[in-house]
C-alpha cells in the first residue's frame, strides 16, 4: 500500500545536498548555511533520507519525507549543472515529489547545460558567473547573479600573505576529475591537489608558508583569495573558471585568470599584490534575501498520476555503486 505524504520535515526552509565532494563542495556546503541561518532562518537539514531516496527513485520515501513540505527547499551550490548526475538527480527528484513546497533555491552554481527540472516555476537559480546566468536567461529559468557561497566562510579563514618569492601549485589530478584539462609543466616550489579531500584546516595550512598560488581548481583560488595571497586561476573543461574571474575578480590587483604559460610567468614575474578584501561582505551585498524566494506550489496528485501528467519521471534502476565523484550508472 502507498505511503502518504507526511511532514517529516518541518520549518520555512530544508537545505538539501549531495553529500559528496571535495574540500570546495564542504566549504560551499557551509557557507549556504550559515547564509541562511544569517538571514535569520532555521534551515532543516537533510539527514540523507531525501537524498538517499532520490538517488534510488523511492518516490514512495520522497512523498514520506517532504510530500507535503510547505516552505522553500534549497539546494547547495557549486558547479555542477549538466556535469555531475547525482547532483541533477537529487535536484529533479526532489522538486518532482516536494508538490507543496512554496519555492525552490538553488544556490550559486555554474555549468554548461541546466537540467529540465530547473524550468519549474517555482525554481531560481543563483549563477555563479556572468556565462551561465546567460545560459539559464536564454532557457527562459529564473535566475540571479551571485557570487560563489564559499565567501560567507571567509571570515573563518586566517589572513596569511606567505613567502612572496615562495608558489604553490593545486593542479587536478588526472582520472579523478571530467573537468580537468591539460595544462603546462609549472616550475613551482611545491604541487598537489589537496583541495580534492583534504579536510579545510590541512589545505590553509599547507597553503601558509606561500605567497603565490596557481590553481585550476576553483577553491582553490578561493581560498587562497580568502587567505590574502597573489592568486592565479588556470581553465578548466568548461567557463566555469575563466568566467567567474571575469565576472567576480577582473581588475583586482594580484588577482587574474592564466590561460597560457606565458601568461602564468609574467604574473609570476609581477611584484602585484592583493588589496585586503571583506569577501564576506562582498557576498552579502549582492545576494537576495532567501525568503524572497518567488514560486508557486504545483497540485499534489498520486505518484501514478503524477507520471501520466509528467510532474515525475519513469522510474529507472539506480545502481548504488559509483565512483565518489562520478555518476551512477543505469541500466
Amino acid at each position: 500500500m502507498m505511503r502518504r505524504p507526511s511532514v517529516r520535515f518541518r520549518g520555512d526552509v530544508l537545505f538539501v545536498d549531495s553529500w559528496l565532494g571535495n574540500t570546495g563542495d564542504r566549504l560551499i556546503r557551509e557557507g549556504c548555511i550559515r547564509f541562511l541561518r544569517d538571514e535569520g532562518l532555521d534551515p532543516a537539514v537533510s539527514d540523507g533520507v531525501i537524498e538517499t531516496a532520490a538517488r534510488a527513485h523511492d518516490t514512495e520515501a520522497l512523498l514520506a519525507s517532504i510530500g507535503a513540505f510547505e516552505g522553500i527547499v534549497v539546494f547547495c551550490g557549486g558547479g555542477n549543472l549538466g556535469i555531475y548526475l547525482d547532483n541533477m538527480l537529487i535536484r529533479e527528484r526532489v522538486i518532482h515529489a516536494a508538490g507543496a513546497a512554496r519555492g525552490f533555491l538553488v544556490m550559486p552554481q555554474s555549468g554548461p547545460h541546466p537540467e529540465a527540472a530547473l524550468r519549474d516555476p517555482r525554481v531560481t537559480v543563483w549563477a555563479r558567473d556572468a556565462v551561465t546566468h546567460d545560459l539559464l536567461t536564454q532557457r527562459g529559468l529564473r535566475t540571479r547573479l551571485v557570487p560563489d557561497a564559499s565567501f560567507v566562510m571567509a571570515d573563518t579563514l586566517p589572513r596569511v600573505a606567505g613567502d612572496p618569492r615562495s608558489t604553490f601549485v593545486i593542479r587536478r589530478s588526472e582520472g579523478r576529475c571530467q573537468e580537468r584539462v591539460p595544462l603546462w609543466t609549472i616550475p613551482a616550489d611545491a604541487s598537489d591537489d589537496v583541495t580534492f579531500d583534504l579536510p579545510l584546516d590541512d589545505v590553509v595550512a599547507t597553503l601558509a608558508p606561500h605567497g603565490t598560488v596557481l590553481s585550476d581548481r576553483l577553491h582553490g583560488a578561493v581560498i587562497a583569495l580568502m587567505m590574502g595571497k597573489r592568486t592565479g586561476i588556470m581553465p578548466v573543461g568548461y567557463h566555469k573558471n575563466a568566467a567567474y574571474a571575469a565576472t567576480w575578480l577582473d581588475g583586482i590587483p594580484g588577482v587574474r585568470f592564466l590561460p597560457t604559460l606565458d601568461a602564468v610567468r609574467e604574473f609570476r614575474d609581477s611584484d602585484e599584490t592583493p588589496p585586503p578584501i571583506d569577501w564576506r561582505e562582498r557576498f552579502a551585498g549582492v545576494a537576495p534575501p532567501a525568503r524572497q524566494t518567488p514560486g508557486r506550489p504545483l497540485p499534489r496528485l498520486p505518484p501514478r498520476a503524477a507520471r501520466q501528467a509528467g510532474h515525475l519521471p519513469r522510474r529507472r534502476r539506480c545502481d548504488p555503486r559509483r565512483h565518489r565523484h562520478g555518476p551512477p550508472a543505469f541500466h
